[in-house]
């Protein structure tokens, strides 16, 4: 299973199912309280990822998803971990 993990300034660690995408996206908009994620959301609204519906993300495909999930990644922000 793989888990998406977010930390904040303050050194605190959220993680969820990379999957369970209302809880992801939880966990990126905890990081910096929100204003990490809406930067890097500002960045993918254009191309491939244009318009994204953050409310309600369950239209996009698990790969697609998993490819957005890349685009957030950030050594000691936020990191997808594999666990076996």
């Amino acid at each position: 299973m793989k888990i998406g993990v977010g930390m904040d300034g303050n050194g605190h660690f959220r993680a969820a199912n990379i999957q369970n995408r209302k809880d992801i996206i939880n966990v990126l908009q905890y990081i910096s309280e929100g204003e990490w994620f809406d930067h890097i959301a500002s960045l993918l609204d254009v191309g491939r990822f244009e318009k994204i519906n953050w409310n309600n993300p369950d239209y996009i495909t698990e790969l697609e998803w998993n490819k957005l999930m890349r685009q957030f990644e950030q050594r000691g922000t936020f990191e997808i971990v594999d666990i076996k």
